[in-house]
């Protein structure tokens, strides 16, 4: 009985401290990729040690064991995924605005790259929102202020060119269309339910968004375009004026 009970405890002890022998396999790039792929389907507030154990195979004590908390697993999860995820994008975005054509168009391939972009990212979309636009701890600020930065200094290069071209107006402010075009893409992300109930029977949703997608690079490229003059008369209004000259 003794020696029963001391194994149970034993048992209990291992459990709280180190992994077993059948868990040793489970580390921290493990529960990394498993708290990963369970923020795909649950929302942050919700997540939990016990969640991210069995997708990695293991029990809760191991998020204690390597982590200390929940917290500074959802921190260094987040912190990777969300640094790729940037690494991605603006290497993508780079390759856009590099391409061939002229600067108007390329700002075009730009937007439409970052609207795909965020619809093709869903769940990191809405983690980089969450925890990066408004973000509250150092590495998060750090994302975001290196982001920003990186958007701004890539418009502000087309602008330049832009402008020199006659294509852009001389007034246009790289960080206000940085913002824009942040904007336009976070909101059809948060809209694709809207969209199924918009659509009309067997209307292909994927052809919905990449019209959005043209759309949103029509508004950014035509709203920073040279402004037409608009005193600049008709040719009907000045045939008119003409007649009544002609009358008089």
């Amino acid at each position: 009985m003794a020696r029963r009970m001391q194994g149970s405890a034993a048992v209990a002890a291992r459990r709280q401290g180190r992994p077993s022998a059948v868990e040793i396999g489970i580390g921290r790039r493990k529960l990394i990729d498993a708290a990963l792929q369970v923020l795909r389907k649950v929302p942050l507030d919700q997540l939990t040690a016990s969640q991210v154990a069995r997708a990695a195979g293991g029990d809760r004590a191991l998020v204690r064991y390597y982590f200390g908390t929940l917290s500074a697993l959802i921190a260094e999860a987040l912190e990777e995924a969300l640094e790729k995820y940037s690494a991605e994008l603006y290497a993508r975005l780079a390759q856009a605005s590099s391409g061939p054509g002229s600067p108007a168009l390329r700002l075009r391939r730009r937007v439409i790259e970052f609207v795909r972009f965020q619809l093709e990212n869903p769940a990191t979309h809405r983690l980089f929102n969450d925890q990066i636009v408004n973000a509250q701890t150092p590495w998060g600020r750090r994302i975001r202020d290196r982001n920003w930065k990186r958007a701004v200094a890539g418009l502000n290069a087309l602008i330049a060119e832009g402008r020199a071209a006659g294509e852009f107006r001389p007034d246009v402010d790289a960080r206000l269309l940085a913002i824009a075009i942040v904007g336009l893409s976070a909101v059809i992300v948060r809209a694709t339910a809207v969209l199924k109930v918009l659509s009309e029977q067997g209307e292909d949703l994927a052809g919905l968004v990449d019209a959005y997608a043209e759309l949103a690079a029509d508004l950014v490229t035509r709203g920073i375009a040279p402004r037409r003059s608009t005193r600049q008369a008709s040719p009907r209004r000045v045939s008119r004026a003409r007649g009544k000259l002609r009358a008089r």
